[in-house]
């Protein structure tokens, strides 16, 4: 699986390779320069996206409207514009690294300018989530509950209790992620080897988690359905 994995992102950084480079120059990234980057950010347009989309094999891994086809992938469909947003502009910055899907993340995103970066969130927030399990598994108390005597909020209050996510619009809609990719983040999270939370709170969070619920976590949101997904 893992010689498959490597095959795979190699053929993907060749494909890469072959696309014209950007013009514009990212800016350098800190806090201060992703927040400076995302306010000046233009307005997408989700059909320019989806052209975006396949000049630049997205699909290879995040599938053809955003559900990815394996689950070491994200699901990029259904995601608010401004998480789309950040996220490219972080690895555009070298901001997210330390494995060779952060690597190759990195490689697309430094051809991509602002206005492509906005119209692949525009479509991507079109596109319907994944559809989740038959039957979706019970759910953690962290997630309604949270767990105050370890001092952690429950998952919902900033991420929403539903596909809809969060009425800011600025976190992550994490109904129908994918099990493997969700669990990744969190123990990137818990190590300190991801720090794209500006204020630290998710990595504040991650410390407290056991790997078992960790992986409880992961498995009860990529049971259900993500945002307008179709029903199974």
């Amino acid at each position: 699986m893992k010689m498959l994995m490597k095959a795979a992102l190699a053929a993907a950084l060749v494909a890469v390779s072959a696309t014209a480079p950007a013009t514009e120059t990212a800016t350098p990234i800190t806090p201060d320069a992703i927040r400076a980057t995302l306010e000046k950010m233009p307005a997408g347009d989700a059909q320019r996206g989806k052209a975006v989309h396949d000049a630049n094999f997205c699909a290879s891994c995040h599938g053809v409207n955003g559900v990815a086809s394996t689950d070491q992938w994200p699901t990029v469909s259904g995601q608010p514009v401004f998480v789309t947003e950040k996220a490219l502009v972080e690895f555009r910055g070298g901001a997210r690294h330390g494995d060779d899907m952060d690597e190759l993340m990195t490689a697309v995103s430094k051809k991509l300018t602002d206005a492509e970066i906005a119209d692949l969130a525009a479509f991507y927030a079109t596109q319907p989530g994944a559809p989740g399990a038959e039957k979706p598994l019970p759910t953690p108390a962290l997630v309604t509950q949270g767990d105050p005597k370890r001092m952690i909020a429950p998952c919902g209050m900033c991420h929403g209790q539903d596909a809809t996510g969060s009425a800011s619009g600025r976190v992550p809609v994490l109904h129908g992620q994918t099990e493997r990719y969700h669990e990744a983040a969190l123990l990137k999270y818990r190590t300190g080897a991801r720090q794209s939370d500006l204020n630290r709170e998710m990595r504040m969070i991650a410390e407290k988690l056991t790997d078992q619920e960790i992986h409880d976590l992961a498995a009860y949101y990529a049971s259900l359905p993500g945002k307008d997904a179709a029903k199974k």
